[in-house]
């Protein structure tokens, strides 16, 4: 069964909010540290909305402070009617990540059909970021793989 978000979000009554707290364990960032400090690549896969897992990601150290995100999705076009590959630059710091993936700038597109050119289409080699991370959607992923 497939709903429009729409469809299932009208006519509600609002009861309040629920507010949730990602906490991460004392082990947990610790063990990061000692890997960073091996200089041992780390990356989180998760099923955590893709702004949970950037806050997350900054908190436990995965991503530095200073670091731009480079966020990805896959949008689906009405004028093409295909999905397209959007890239967009996050926020580099926490308190800002949710307003700057609403406000994207330095949008880059390709259509589902251009796989070829997708890696030559990434904007940190248009802005020459040497300091970033990637925070990438699951349908991206599979798009891109």
């Amino acid at each position: 069964m497939n709903i429009p978000r729409e469809d299932v979000e009208k006519e509600l009554t609002f009861l309040g909010f629920l507010i949730m707290q990602n906490k991460l364990k004392s082990a947990t960032i610790k063990a990061l540290a000692e890997l960073n400090e091996a200089d041992i690549r780390t990356i989180m896969a998760t099923g955590d909305n893709m702004l949970t897992a950037i806050s997350v990601g900054r908190k436990c150290g995965i991503v530095q402070e200073e670091q731009t995100v480079y966020l990805a999705d896959l949008v689906f076009n009405n004028k093409t009617k295909q999905e397209e590959l959007h890239w967009s630059l996050g926020a580099k710091t926490e308190q800002t990540v949710a307003d700057s993936n609403v406000n994207a700038i330095n949008r880059l597109k390709t259509t589902a059909n251009e796989n070829l050119e997708v890696l030559s289409l990434v904007p940190w080699e248009k802005d020459g970021s040497t300091n970033h991370a990637i925070a990438i959607t699951g349908k991206a992923f599979n798009y891109l793989i």
